[in-house]
């Protein structure tokens, strides 16, 4: 029977894990568009940085968010690069049985409250709570008020929530 790989702390490596002459750990994986590798200082979390060293996700939690993203279909390197601006446009292209005036509408909405603020952001960092947050920022700074503007607040919940 083959013996496991270890560390030089003696952990075992899983398949695509190693670790290089400097310490540093590697996972290799496959996606869509071929082999990929991420680094790491840490392999876990309760795993101890090596002194003078940078803080970034250990291998193993990147692992698993990987994987869950290749179950899904998602490509997690597109999203990393791709902004809410872009989603909306593709989006917004793509519905055909809303009438133009609504459709005008929208591009106006999200052109006036969101393409300037969260919508420069990534999709991979985006969370429901940001959608939220830019809502109350936008009914507070910008004087939206809360109960007569319905169209606005369902702008942001269900349009954002749809492409989010």
């Amino acid at each position: 029977m083959s013996e496991k790989r270890r560390d030089s702390k003696g952990w075992v490596l899983r398949n695509g894990e190693i670790q290089r002459p400097d310490g540093k750990y590697e996972f290799k994986y496959t996606d869509a568009e071929g082999g990929r590798s991420v680094y790491s200082w840490r392999l876990v979390n309760t795993d101890s940085l090596p002194p003078g060293k940078y803080a970034c996700e250990p291998p193993r939690d990147i692992e698993k968010r990987i994987r869950k993203d290749i179950e899904d279909g998602i490509d997690s390197n597109a999203a990393r690069k791709t902004t809410l601006n872009s989603i909306f446009d593709a989006y917004i292209e793509m519905k055909f049985e809303i009438r133009l005036s609504t459709r005008t509408h929208y591009k106006y909405m999200y052109t006036k409250y969101v393409r300037d603020g969260i919508g420069a952001k990534n999709i991979a960092s985006l969370k429901n709570s940001d959608i939220k947050r830019e809502l109350f920022v936008t009914q507070t700074r910008k004087k939206l008020r809360r109960h007569s503007n319905k169209s606005e607040r369902r702008f942001f919940f269900r349009t954002l929530a749809d492409i989010t």
